[in-house]
């Protein structure tokens, strides 16, 4: 999906990730400048995953760092992995375990750089483990539930680094099917490649594939053969993420997006409001 309020909103974060990553004080205003011109191609229909991977070759150019957020990345991962034991005891205490596994999937898509300072994650790991309870704005949770335990495999495109570790607590309640975990190609901001998502335990419960693509969405015409064949065969598609849903939303398959809706026009598509937690299936019937 593509909306005109997405294109100051990619520049307000391409401007906080140069300056995580590093970017020299003399090269900032420089890299904004091209940043402005790779956010035009939004106006020609370009979804913003598109431009904020270029946007992301211009800041590991300027900083010579091909994965400047790698450490980030590693110390989402470790901190998540430290309450794993604790909100595993919960979801299986849990009166429905897989609404609660959902719910702190879905949860963990709050470690998002371009939203939250490095400061937060204890703030934000804390809330997580003393949460009671969780609300839903969807009527697909349980429709999910049955397509799972009914497949022979299911496919679940991951998205953030930390929040891969928040992925298993519902992938270790698949018994039966083939599970597939899709990561990102090649480093791009704080999004999983195949490196951070072995360090969060996926690759013990599920099948790690590389879209081959370094974009922070899922691009089908940019993404690898086996990715593609897996994502078109499998009984279930499962995407976490608002830059998945904005690159798969008008996908012509059926497929389960889980995330958290963190601006107007993403809550507007789906008809919930900010901050909502969303179980959404994108089908023919409603794109």
């Amino acid at each position: 999906m593509i909306t005109l309020d997405c294109i100051p909103c990619l520049l307000a974060h391409s401007l906080k990730a140069m300056r995580r990553a590093g970017v020299p004080k003399g090269s900032e205003k420089e890299l904004f400048e091209n940043a402005l011109g790779e956010a035009k191609i939004m106006l020609d229909g370009s979804p913003a995953p598109i431009a904020a991977a270029a946007i992301y070759r211009l800041i590991s150019e300027k900083t010579g760092n091909n994965d400047p957020f790698r450490d980030f990345k590693k110390k989402s991962t470790a901190m998540a992995l430290e309450i794993l034991p604790r909100l595993r005891e919960m979801v299986t205490a849990s009166d429905d375990p897989f609404a609660r596994a959902i719910e702190f999937s879905i949860a963990g898509n709050a470690i998002d750089l371009v939203k939250m300072e490095e400061s937060d994650l204890g703030g934000i790991i804390d809330l997580l483990e003393k949460s009671e309870s969780g609300e839903f704005v969807s009527e697909d949770i349980s429709a999910l539930e049955s397509e799972i335990f009914g497949a022979d495999s299911v496919f679940v495109i991951g998205d953030n680094a930390g929040e891969t570790v928040f992925d298993r607590l519902f992938l270790e309640l698949i018994n039966g099917p083939k599970v597939y975990y899709g990561v990102r190609g090649g480093p791009v901001l704080n999004d999983a490649t195949a490196k951070e998502a072995e360090e969060s335990g996926i690759g013990e419960i599920a099948e790690i594939i590389s879209s081959e693509s370094a974009i922070p969405g899922t691009v089908l015409e940019k993404v690898g053969e086996k990715f593609r064949k897996i994502f078109d065969e499998a009984d279930v598609v499962i995407a976490k993420g608002q830059g998945n849903f904005e690159t798969l939303d008008e996908s012509p398959r059926p497929i389960y997006h889980l995330f958290k809706a963190k601006c107007e026009p993403i809550a507007e598509r789906v008809g919930c409001n900010v901050g909502d937690f969303i179980v959404w299936k994108n089908s023919p019937n409603n794109i």
